[in-house]
């Protein structure tokens, strides 16, 4: 009989060491803010139910859930330390939300080579999450198998309950000044989010007359927070206080832009004074020359409406799943580069897809006869009018992001891959184009890319001057009306369209395309030798490779060694063997006593 708040003895849902709650390595496990519990350092690959009862949340990534027992008693099972990031890869979950699951069936099968690998521990936590109604006692201290009696769980007294206080009459708040380069934009408030999820608490930013929860991404930037303004962060919960000081401490530290090439700050657009001259701005430079081709979005017809919800919303949740698969994927991509750009943008646009005021909104749409492409259209639409009314720049950057997960996510609905023939070293224009689209280009190998708004400052001009991809922005609706296969020049240094050039024109910038060729060709020729400086101190040069294929690059361009070697695995992207026998030792990190490897 459920909630009858009999005695009950767990099983363990894994088998392996028994570690007491303050040994774990992650704090806000270990200081108990969570609930009472117990750790196993797990051996086998399957979680098990501890006990009979129902399933009353599952985590999307699979890696956590939670089981309330028959008597009342909810136990949270969490496989691993900081798992979350592994966006459910690895993971297979063998039950549902809202199941009756028995003592002893498999929940979750899980791989624990991969976890060991990419996450901080692969230490798995049995938390009792309402401890102010029921008390445990560890019954296995050193190691135990599964099935074998873990812990005792009992009713509190009537004395002892009412001596526990309530998780939501635990407050805290404080005031904090933001450091964040550019103000609270896409990336910082990722580190918001992040922050915020990893405690129980209910936590939420005020800026001004507004307020937004920490669980939106979305919510965080329409609050229009920029670098220097102060906000108050409030939190409630039982681990208000801890959670109150990890999001000060986010919201104080600067997120590095180390790694972000420098850019000067773009001067507004100049009107050209020259005729068939479009002046834009400067967003990755270079200067090439080649046929036009326009890009355009998708437009969709008038919705009909009257649309069958459940339909729709299914739909809609294929759609999503489709494309964070695909996001996870370019991360994926990006990590194994160590393309530290690519990956913070796309991991900031997997997060924009979970975002619960973006799909709380075309949920609600749907629910009201909307079709699910035009709910997701009109969600994103009203969340980018929101971040342009702030009147600053960079959010209005921002904007961009989510209109890339409106065209995601609608060709995903429509069954349309991103699909168009390039003509051989083509300028792209655009209005404007997304992160998605910059890299879909540069794998088609684009000369250039011109667009009519956007900013020096935006993702796309981050992943074009990443790729080397001359790109000029801001160029105005003008660059719309260029008529297809027109030859231009791309002045990106300059941030100039040229419309009309002369023949002479065009043998200049081949010449001076040429000549950049042969001083690459030349250097290239001096990659082999040894590097020295000019008083004769030889320098060793180290690479930082992650397969087979970025070795080879390092080899062709001189590299002495490897001062990181992180391979995706260890299966089949070894470097070849022709590379291995040579003086290069490309992956003998362990030859150069500083290397490292992972």
């Amino acid at each position: 009989m459920p909630n009858n708040n009999n005695p009950l003895t767990l099983s363990a849902p894994l088998s392996g060491p028994v570690l007491a709650l303050n040994r774990v390595p992650d704090e806000v496990f270990a200081s108990g803010a969570m609930g009472d519990g117990i750790a196993i350092d797990p051996l086998n690959d399957c979680l098990q139910a501890p006990c009979d009862g129902v399933i009353i949340h599952v985590a999307r990534t699979g890696h956590a859930l939670t089981i309330r027992a028959d008597n009342g008693a909810e136990v949270l099972m969490h496989v691993g330390i900081d798992t979350v990031e592994l966006n459910g890869e690895g993971f297979a979950l063998l039950v549902k939300d809202g199941a009756r699951v028995s003592e002893g069936q498999p929940l979750v099968q899980f791989d624990l080579d991969r976890i060991a690998r990419q996450c901080k521990s692969l230490v798995s936590l049995i938390i009792l999450t309402n401890s102010d109604r029921f008390e445990l006692t560890p019954v296995a201290l050193k190691a135990v198998k599964v099935g074998e009696p873990l812990l005792q769980i009992a009713a509190r007294t009537t004395a002892t309950a009412q001596a526990a206080v309530d998780n939501s009459s635990f407050e805290a708040s404080a005031s904090v000044r933001i450091t964040h380069r550019g103000g609270l934009h896409a990336r910082p408030a990722a580190l918001i989010r992040k922050t915020a999820q990893g405690f129980s608490s209910q936590s939420h930013l005020h800026f001004a007359d507004k307020s937004a929860s920490c669980d939106s991404l979305i919510g965080l930037m329409g609050l229009g927070i920029g670098e220097g303004d102060e906000v108050r962060v409030s939190c409630r919960g039982q681990d208000a206080e801890a959670a109150l000081q990890g999001l000060v401490a986010a919201l104080s530290v600067a997120v590095s832009e180390a790694h972000h090439a420098p850019v000067a700050t773009a001067a507004p657009r100049r009107a050209s004074v020259e005729a068939d001259v479009l002046q834009g701005v400067c967003a990755a430079p270079g200067l090439v020359c080649g046929p036009l081709f326009r890009l355009t979005g998708i437009e969709l017809p008038e919705d009909t409406g009257n649309h069958s919800a459940d339909e729709q919303q299914q739909r809609l949740d294929t759609a999503l799943e489709q494309v964070r698969d695909e996001i996870r994927s370019t991360l994926e991509h990006a990590r194994q580069r160590k393309n530290v750009e690519e990956e913070d943008i796309f991991a900031a646009h997997l997060a924009l897809l979970e975002d619960p005021a973006l799909l709380e909104a075309a949920t609600d749409a749907i629910a009201h006869g909307s079709a699910a492409t035009h709910a997701w259209r009109d969600a994103i639409q009203a969340q980018c009018t929101v971040l342009l009314a702030l009147g600053k720049p960079l959010f209005a950057e921002r904007a961009n992001d989510l209109r890339d997960l409106q065209q995601r996510v609608l060709r995903a609905l429509l069954g349309e891959a991103w699909h168009f023939e390039l003509p051989a070293g083509s300028i792209v224009s655009a209005h404007e184009l997304t992160p998605s689209d910059l890299l879909q280009l540069s794998e088609q190998h684009a000369a250039g890319i011109c667009m009519a708004e956007g900013g020096a400052t935006s993702h796309v001009a981050i992943l074009a001057r990443g790729k080397g991809l001359p790109c000029v922005v801001a160029l105005g609706a003008e660059v719309l009306d260029v008529p297809q296969g027109q030859r231009v020049v791309l002045d990106a240094v300059n941030g100039r369209l040229e419309l009309a050039p002369t023949d002479a024109r065009h043998a200049e910038v081949h010449q001076i395309r040429d000549a950049q060729k042969l001083r690459r060709q030349q250097q290239q020729a001096q990659a082999q030798q040894p590097a020295r400086t000019s008083d004769g101190v030889s320098i060793e040069i180290a690479a930082n490779v992650a397969s087979s294929s970025e070795a080879q690059v390092a080899f062709e361009n001189g590299a002495d060694g490897v001062g990181l070697l992180a391979p995706n695995s260890s299966s089949s992207t070894a470097v070849p063997r022709r590379m291995s026998r040579n003086s290069v030792r490309l992956i003998r990190p362990y030859w150069m006593p500083w290397a490292t490897s992972r």
